[in-house]
């Protein structure tokens, strides 16, 4: 799943990309009586962020179970968590190609915490297997791509895709890549089975079926919106979001009351965490908005955050920041 503006998205995960400030803007926050360890909202409750990253600032977390986080940042480095803390970065793209930006890991999904893909801003894939990570594969010879987000039904079913109307199909052995066509630039993806994946663009929502696309609907007819972030825990309930936030309810799409946001990911249909540009978290409880509650009181001070979301479906977040912080959340 990719965790900037550009993409988000990705298999029962839960997470947030948050500009937060560094350890000592969190300190002062904490010294003004805003610390957000315990923050609640709905029925979360957020650790406050820790500073894992100084160096390429995280840009992605995937968390496919409650013990297990595995995250990566624009310098090609990951990082893991286990249930604690988080581990030391390990360099694990060092895609060839003359700039730092091709190993600049844009996305990351997980299945299981022996199975994991991450693409890059270089064309490449690498895959987790539970021991170590493979060397980056480039899914296109001699054309440069910009993968911006993954998403992994299971081992055997991961979709790509990316800003220049590009995408490709993990089967288990290789990777297949094609062209949509059209101008397409995909900024997000949500796969939640091997045969039925929300991919957006624009203001448009395409379902991919397993082996093609199979439909494209304008989420808003008005041309205003421009979605950064899908989330689909099942295949008759998708969330998306880019200001004005949608739910597409297994035939049509209908925009919500609740608005600012810019991404959204789903645990399951009841339960939905947005965020906004200001660093507060908002819940989708059974159907009704909860008010909001600032996770990173830093976001504040930054304002215009970059963000996306996803929550597991044992209802774990995690969120990440670009200023290398990162938080856990639990029901």
């Amino acid at each position: 799943m990719r965790v900037t503006k550009q993409a988000a998205g990705s298999l029962v995960g839960c997470v947030l990309l948050l500009f937060a400030a560094g350890a000592s803007s969190a300190a002062g926050a904490s010294a003004a009586g805003k610390d957000p360890a315990g923050v609640r909202t709905g029925p979360l409750t957020w650790s406050g962020p820790s500073h894992v990253d100084d160096v390429g600032g995280l840009s992605s977390v995937s968390c496919p179970t409650l013990h297990f986080c595995e995250a990566v940042d624009g310098q090609g480095h990951a990082f893991r968590w286990g249930g604690g803390g988080w581990g030391q970065p390990k360099v694990v793209d060092t895609n060839p190609g003359g700039s730092d930006l091709n190993s600049s890991l844009n996305s990351i999904s997980c299945t299981d915490p022996s199975f994991c893909i991450a693409v890059d801003q270089g064309g490449a894939a690498l895959r987790w297997d539970g021991s170590g990570w493979t060397k980056p594969v480039s899914l296109y010879e001699n054309q440069y791509l910009n993968w911006t987000a993954v998403s992994c039904a299971t081992r055997t079913a991961c979709l790509v895709v990316g800003d220049a109307s590009d995408f490709g199909w993990w089967d288990g052995r290789r990777w297949t890549v094609e062209t949509v066509g059209n101008g397409l630039q995909f900024s997000s993806v949500s796969c939640p089975n091997a045969h039925f994946c929300m991919a957006v663009s624009g203001d448009d929502a395409l379902t991919w079926n397993g082996s093609k696309w199979v439909s494209a609907v304008d989420v808003d007819p008005t041309g205003v919106t421009t979605l950064y972030s899908v989330s689909c825990p099942t295949t008759r309930f998708c969330m998306a979001a880019g200001g004005e936030v949608y739910i597409w309810d297994g035939g049509s799409w209908e925009q919500t009351s609740q608005g600012g946001l810019e991404a959204v990911s789903c645990a399951g249909p009841r339960l939905c965490v947005g965020v906004d540009s200001s660093g507060d978290a908002i819940v989708w409880d059974a159907g009704r908005w909860l008010p909001a509650a600032q996770v990173d009181p830093a976001g504040a001070e930054l304002g215009n955050l970059s963000i996306t979301v996803t929550c597991n479906r044992f209802e774990l977040c995690a969120a990440v920041s670009a200023a290398g912080n990162a938080e856990i959340a639990r029901a």
